[in-house]
């Protein structure tokens, strides 16, 4: 795919081989490789410029999933999978290390199974829901030194229930972890705070909403947000675990001199995230809308239109100049966020579930789902007025009526 100052065109590069089941991608920090998880054995390196594999990790492992990188790229933290069928039904993994520089497994000085894991933002530990017969825990893992740091030990609500979401705040201090409540379905969310001596069992406080768990955003030291089914985005205290406030739009209508309160969407949100700078916060739903807000007034700057369904996904660039946006409609979007201005967009019949922009702003790794198989979207980004030749020619791509035609663009 090609991408210009005032647009973008071009052939993007779509694996749709049903051998290829990706689960999840993660991006080099120098915008080179994506890596990919998928139900066909250890991560895979592809060149993001030429769209071919690069090389594969060490390992025997069925598949893996919830990769991270971390240490400056120096190592690639997942979870593998041996077992298809106890990993369905517990929902846990191995955490696994490997260098990444050489591919190789690292060996893991304890079994640790767990549902979810997030890199801090020193980006030499790791943190992850753990569970075993004796119990659940949220731990910490020097990835240095390969050992762990910090375990703490709770109560679940749910034995059943696993952690899907986990997350922690700037500082590196408070850990955040949601599930969606298998007997209701309701979100709930626990605080732990690393800085805080425990011992024993901890019997953490639940904070709930009818949402998803993954439609949430850590704002700052204090405060998370959360996108409810209702279109409802809710502020709330990570200390109290209580709602403070929440966003709102409003409006003056027709012929009515009075100010309308509205919520920030009509459906389900289905995913909420910060820019770098913490600037901006990028909402999107079942409505079809991405909205876009000025932090911390918390101010609605603009209402991005276009797709054709709900709206799965949202990733901001690292400088804050643009939002790329993936649906279920199978359109991949890329916005200025300027002046809210339609860069192109990409379509296809694959259902958008994930998209992911690269650092350097020159790749756009999109994750797809065709008849039950999850599909890897690679597009190359060029910046310049000279259209590049196409360099895929495994799918077509673009639809014949995609605007990223020279007469169609801004």
């Amino acid at each position: 795919m090609t991408m210009m100052d005032q647009h973008m065109e071009g052939i993007p590069n779509v694996y749709t081989t049903d051998d290829l089941k990706v689960d999840c991608c993660v991006l080099t920090q120098n915008s080179r490789y994506v890596v990919t998880g998928s139900a066909s054995g250890p991560p895979q390196v592809w060149d993001m410029q030429t769209g071919e594999p690069y090389k594969v990790m060490n390992g025997d492992e069925l598949g893996c999933s919830d990769l991270h990188l971390a240490v400056n790229d120096t190592l690639l933290v997942g979870q593998v999978i041996e077992d298809f069928q106890s990993a369905e039904t517990t929902k846990m993994h191995r955490l696994q290390l490997w260098n990444f520089v050489t591919g190789e497994q690292l060996e893991m000085p304890a079994e640790i199974l767990c549902s979810a894991s997030c890199v801090s933002n020193a980006g030499e530990h790791i943190v992850a829901a753990r569970a075993t017969p004796q119990g659940q825990s949220i731990l910490v893992w020097d990835l240095v030194g390969n050992q762990l740091t910090r375990e703490i030990h709770y109560i679940p609500i749910n034995s059943k229930a696993r952690v899907s979401y986990i997350n922690i705040t700037p500082e590196d201090r408070f850990v955040v972890a949601g599930f969606n409540n298998p007997g209701t379905d309701q979100a709930y969310f626990m605080v732990f705070d690393l800085a805080a001596e425990t011992s024993g069992v901890v019997q953490p406080k639940y904070i709930t909403f009818d949402a998803k768990a993954e439609a949430t955003e850590i704002l700052n030291n204090d405060e998370a947000v959360t996108g409810t089914r209702k279109g409802e985005l809710i502020v709330w205290n990570l200390l109290t675990k209580m709602p403070v406030r929440q966003f709102s739009i409003n409006a003056t209508l027709e012929g009515d001199t009075g100010i309308t309160t509205f919520p920030p969407h009509d459906g389900i949100i289905h995913d909420v995230t910060l820019s770098e700078d913490r600037r901006f916060l990028v909402t999107a739903s079942q409505d079809r809308r991405v909205r876009v807000w000025n932090m911390p007034e918390e101010r609605l700057l603009h209402t991005l239109e276009g797709h054709a369904d709900d709206v799965l996904s949202v990733v901001v660039s690292c400088d804050s100049e643009m939002v790329v946006s993936g649906s279920w409609d199978g359109s991949i979007r890329v916005w200025r966020i300027k002046d809210g201005s339609q860069m192109c967009w990409f379509t296809s019949n694959i259902e958008v579930l994930q998209v992911k922009l690269s650092r350097d702003k020159r790749a756009i790794v999109g994750l797809g789902e065709r008849n039950g198989h999850r599909k890897l979207i690679m597009m190359q980004i060029i910046r310049n007025r000279t259209c590049a030749p196409a360099v895929y020619t495994r799918s077509p791509g673009l639809s014949p009526s995609s605007p990223m035609q020279d007469d169609m663009l801004p």
